[in-house]
């Protein structure tokens, strides 16, 4: 036989009342008010305005609600996480914008022996507003390591008292109070959310809005560029994705030489530097005028340039010009021209040669036939010229 308890008026209107607002609200949430002092409950509940529902009640009318709501899915969970004072809070709004309005509600307190550390508690190194005395000993038993500097005590090292999650002790607990540190939080803890089943706890909720959205960043960026490299269009990649084809495709016809609109001044460019690179390298051929270029180049002294003149003009009276033999020609016209009086002509040209020879030559008829034969006259008389113009005569 069990026994069940007997459940007055009041409570069965608490349960029902707990069973109405599960319903109503899009959100319950689980709060822990341990360690909240009544005034800062108020203040909060005030700060809070008409957007969250805050519900004070006992855990076990709390665990008589659950159980009565069996049809709502994952719903007996929430009674594992009844710890310390609880209380329900009921809200339309989204669980991390409940979060983080809470969290902001929060104010800061000193800290209390037996409170549980809510992260990392320790003194930084530095100046201390403590003269030397008994703290420096007070600090030692704590295991700091001090020092006294301008008449302070400084603290050499930075030193963790309490570690996340354990208890503050008193002598923690004063050390804290004296140096002006308060740890703690005072504000509605929210433990957990519940939404048509799904429980998300702080560990859930206590999201770092700067990574939030540093991580959001990185996936929009990682995504896009996935679509790019597999060519995905969308509103997003499209324009991408057609300036990357023509980016593309200009290269392409850039380095295949393909001449399009785009790319025709490019490709002239790229040929005519190719063309001088290559002139640059093929050596330039021997010119015959490269010397008579370069004369001009140095001004010779006029001085230098009259003798080569007066040289020419010397040399043209020296040159031998062909003998026109007109003398011959005369001789070979002589017989021709000779006056009637051949005979006394004949004799004197036999004195002549007989000067000449040595010879008498006589004046005979027969002498002088020989001499009046045209070859063997003319031969003479050339040989009587040259040696005339020589002097020999």
């Amino acid at each position: 036989m069990t026994y069940d308890p007997h459940i007055s008026e009041v409570k069965a209107k608490e349960i029902t009342e707990i069973k109405r607002l599960f319903k109503e609200y899009k959100v319950a949430g689980i709060v822990n008010l341990e360690g909240l002092p009544t005034l800062m409950l108020q203040r909060i509940k005030f700060s809070l305005g008409d957007s969250i529902f805050l519900k004070p009640t006992k855990k076990r009318l709390i665990s008589k609600a659950i159980d009565e709501m069996k049809d709502l899915k994952n719903i007996d969970q929430i009674k594992e996480k009844l710890k310390g004072i609880p209380a329900l809070l009921f809200t339309n709004e989204d669980p991390f914008i409940l979060y983080k309005k809470l969290e902001k509600s929060k104010a800061s307190a000193a800290a209390k022996p037996g409170q549980t550390a809510p992260n990392d508690l320790g003194v930084e190194a530095g100046e201390t507003p403590f003269a030397p005395g008994p703290m420096i000993g007070e600090l030692g038993m704590l295991g700091m390591k001090t020092e006294v500097k301008n008449g302070k005590i400084h603290i050499r090292d930075e030193k963790t008292l309490v570690k996340e999650g354990e208890e503050i002790t008193e002598q923690v607990a004063g050390l804290l109070a004296k140096l002006g540190i308060e740890p703690m939080k005072v504000g509605l803890n929210l433990v957990l959310t519940y939404e048509d089943g799904e429980i998300l706890d702080k560990s859930v909720l206590a999201v770092d809005e700067e990574e939030y959205i540093a991580n959001i960043k990185a996936a929009h960026s990682e995504s896009f560029a996935l679509a790019m490299h597999l060519g995905i269009m969308n509103s997003e990649t499209v324009k991408p994705l057609i300036t990357k084809a023509q980016s593309e495709s200009l290269a392409l016809a850039d380095s295949a030489n393909i001449v399009t609109s785009e790319n025709v001044g490019k490709v002239l460019a790229k040929a005519e530097a190719t063309a001088s690179n290559l002139n640059s390298k093929v050596p330039e051929a021997p010119k015959e005028e490269a010397p008579k270029e370069e004369a001009p180049k140095e001004e010779a002294p006029k001085s230098l340039e009259q003798p080569q003149v007066e040289e020419k003009a010397e040399e043209a009276p020296k040159v031998e010009q062909p003998v026109e033999e007109k003398p011959t020609e005369q001789a070979e016209k002589a017989p021709e021209e000779q006056p009637k009086d051949v005979k006394k002509e004949m004799d004197d040209v036999a004195n002549v040669a007989n000067k000449i020879l040595g010879n008498g030559i006589k004046g005979d008829s027969d002498a002088k036939k020989e001499l009046t034969d045209g070859p063997d006259v003319n031969k003479l008389i050339n040989t009587l010229k040259d040696q005339k113009s020589k002097g020999e005569i």
